[in-house]
């Protein structure tokens, strides 16, 4: 019998593979949908075990006037203020960037890495640390730093600990003039998220992992000295008990104490506005991903129904030799599930490729790539093919079903 079936699909290869092809590219295109919808909103998904309070107990403020050397004193000044107020959890800046690529910690880094990508890190400002849901392997979370422009702490990731211990120093002299002494505080868990704060601040939808930094192997955090820093914006939480409208009441009081002039922004009315503006695209992506769910299946019952009428003398011959139209139908049922096996580990294979050359090449994007990937595109990928699977079979079965014997043998009705 399976002999008879696979000799019966080799004589309608041209048939099964024009279906299989159809297959292989509408799975692309929903894998595809699949990644784009979930990156899209992968940042919400997260936001929550990054921070260590709640998204609605925090705001961003943005100081005003900071280009002169005095504003920068009055704004640092506030920040070290609003950080003592007895209501704040947590106050400070964080900033991702490239860079440093002069410094040691770079050289080790490509020692690790094998190639000259600059160090990625984040300028971690101490009081900020208490932000996030931050854990270490090794030290300990600086909350006192002392007044010293040149002195930098420094939070490496896990592959560094073959190359330091805790309290190493190290300097790092851009000019003459201008040296920074490093001094290693502690090695980071993988899988630490840290906010990236100019992507928050962005009026743009979330970007899934753009919004955020999983520190991995070779990523350092850098605390500076708070007396160094002259953001024009910090994040700040507070403790439960109280609104928003009070918090920005008394932020805003405190900054006029300074002689600042500052604005507070609620972290949740940012994060809601960026998505309902992701929403919407996510809803135009399942609306695409339906079309082409229902256009893939309606091509696949023409064609196979089509494969049917040409090969009635085929069925015919199964017929004579012992086949009933259950067993027919049956083999029509292994076909489809033999191409949506292969059209499922084709276009996954294609996707990936597609997605890790072009789209993720920073090393440090592959961990929500591959955790998208994994949990979301290849079961998504697997439940469309199952469902295009189903739905394409159930008229080519009723059809077969429905065909006489006679009709089989004979070609006719007669």
């Amino acid at each position: 019998m399976l002999r008879l079936i696979f000799k019966s699909m080799k004589n309608r290869i041209v048939s099964i593979l024009m279906v299989t092809v159809v297959c292989i590219i509408s799975l692309m295109l929903v894998s595809m949908s699949i990644y784009i919808y979930e990156n899209s909103i992968y940042c919400t998904k997260q936001i929550n075990s990054i921070m260590k309070g709640k998204v609605e107990n925090s705001a961003i403020i943005g100081i005003m006037g900071t280009e002169s050397d005095e504003e920068s004193e009055k704004s640092n000044a506030f920040r070290k203020v609003l950080g003592e107020m007895p209501e704040i959890s947590a106050a400070g800046y964080t900033q991702f960037a490239p860079g440093m690529d002069g410094c040691e910690y770079a050289e080790v880094q490509r020692k690790i890495k094998g190639n000259d990508d600059e160090l990625q890190y984040l300028y971690l400002e101490s009081e900020a640390a208490d932000l996030y849901n931050i854990e270490l392997e090794e030290g300990q979370l600086v909350k006192d730093m002392p007044n010293d422009d040149g002195l930098i702490y420094v939070y490496l990731g896990s592959a560094f600990k073959d190359y330091y211990s805790v309290g190493d120093e190290s300097e790092w002299k851009v000019t003459e003039e201008i040296r920074f002494k490093f001094i290693v505080k502690g090695f980071f868990k993988d899988g630490v998220r840290v906010l990236r704060q100019n992507e928050v601040e962005d009026s743009g939808a979330f970007l899934g992992d753009k919004c955020y930094d999983t520190l991995g192997e070779t990523d350092a955090i850098m605390e500076f000295n708070r007396g160094t820093i002259s953001s024009s914006t910090m994040l700040c939480s507070w403790k439960d008990g109280y609104s928003f409208d009070e918090m920005q009441t008394k932020i805003l009081d405190k900054a006029e104490e300074c002689g600042i002039e500052c604005v507070v922004a609620s972290m949740s009315e940012i994060i809601n506005e960026k998505v309902r503006s992701t929403k919407e695209i996510n809803e135009y992506i399942l609306n695409v991903l339906g079309v082409i769910l229902a256009t893939t299946i309606v091509m696949m019952i023409c064609i196979q129904v089509t494969s049917i009428l040409n090969n009635m003398s085929e069925y015919g011959i199964l017929y004579a030799n012992g086949f009933t139209t259950a067993n027919i139908g049956i083999m029509l049922i292994v076909e489809n599930v033999l191409k949506m096996i292969i059209s499922c580990a084709v276009s996954l294979a294609i996707v990936k490729k597609l997605l890790t050359t072009l789209l993720y090449i920073i090393p440090e994007e592959q961990e929500v790539f591959n955790d998208i990937f994994n949990n979301n595109v290849i079961w998504g990928n697997i439940g469309a093919a199952a469902i295009m699977s189903l739905a394409s079979l159930i008229i080519p079965l009723i059809f077969i079903t429905r065909l006489k014997p006679v009709q089989l043998i004979g070609g006719n009705d007669t």
